[in-house]
């Protein structure tokens, strides 16, 4: 478990980057910003539950750590999923 709460965060990370690449061309072309808001609901769910498995394998050097960078990805998907809704995706 601790390996996979480790493993889940970088992946996590990238694919929010790029997916979220992909997708700001039709996000500027139609106006809403819903499916990037989508994406970055879907990968909070997904870094939740790496955090989750890290905090079951607390006792654990790399359950600890996998918790830890967990969390600090789920700070990251949480704060670019703000970013369409402030400033639109076209500018």
């Amino acid at each position: 478990m601790a390996w996979i709460s480790l493993a889940i965060a970088p992946t996590v990370a990238a694919i929010q980057v790029w997916i979220a690449y992909m997708l700001v061309k039709p996000a500027c072309g139609s106006g809403h910003v819903g499916s990037l808001l989508v994406l970055s609901g879907a990968l909070a769910v997904l870094t939740a539950a790496g955090a989750f498995a890290g905090w079951r394998a607390r006792g654990r050097f790399l359950g600890m750590i996998g918790l830890s960078i967990n969390v600090l990805v789920l700070v990251l998907v949480f704060a670019s999923s703000f970013a369409p809704v402030i400033k639109p995706p076209c500018e």
